[in-house]
C-alpha cells in the first residue's frame, strides 16, 4: 500500500512539475515578446488619448448587499510620425489616462505602426511566471521528499 501512494506522489509531483514548467514557458514567451518590442521601438513621440473604454471586469456583492464593480479600460491613443497618423490600442488595463490627455508613445522608426505606451505596459507575465516558479519549487520538493521515502515492502 505504501509502495503505491509513493508512486502516486511521483506520478504527481513530476505532473506538477511539468504543467509548471508550461506556465513557466508562457510567461518567459511573453516577456520575450515584449523586449522584442522594446529593441524594435526605439524612437519616442507624444500620443493624445482620443478614447477610454471601461468594461465592468467582475462584480461581487459583499455581505451587507452592495454590489462592487472591477473595471477594466482600453484606450485608443493617436500619434503623429512624419505627418502621418497612427492609433495604438491599449487592453487590460487597471487604470487609465483621461481623454485628451498626452502620453509618450515609443514607436518603431521602420514601421511606425507597430507601437506601445511605456506607462501602461502589460505585466501578465508575471502572474504565469510567478505560479510557475512556486509550482516548480513545490513540485521538486515533494519529489525528493517522494523519493526519500521508503517504498514499504509490507
Amino acid at each position: 500500500m505504501a509502495a503505491s501512494r509513493n508512486t502516486h506522489s511521483k506520478s504527481f509531483a513530476l505532473l506538477i512539475f511539468i504543467i509548471a514548467l508550461v506556465f513557466l514557458g508562457i510567461g518567459g514567451y511573453m516577456k520575450w515578446q515584449q523586449i522584442q518590442l522594446h529593441k524594435k521601438c526605439t524612437s519616442n513621440v507624444t500620443g493624445r488619448v482620443e478614447t477610454v473604454f471601461k468594461n465592468v471586469k467582475s462584480s461581487r456583492k459583499t455581505k451587507t448587499g452592495r454590489r462592487i464593480k472591477k473595471y477594466q479600460y482600453s484606450v485608443d491613443v493617436s500619434y503623429t510620425v512624419n505627418d502621418e497618423g497612427y492609433i495604438v490600442t491599449v487592453e487590460k488595463l487597471q487604470h487609465a489616462p483621461a481623454a485628451r490627455s498626452t502620453v509618450s508613445v515609443k514607436y518603431d522608426p521602420s514601421d511606425p505602426k507597430t507601437a506601445y505606451l511605456p506607462a501602461y505596459e502589460p505585466n501578465g507575465y508575471l502572474s504565469f511566471m510567478l505560479f510557475g516558479g512556486v509550482a516548480v519549487i513545490l513540485s521538486i520538493m515533494e519529489l525528493v521528499a517522494a523519493l526519500k521515502r521508503p517504498s514499504g515492502d509490507s
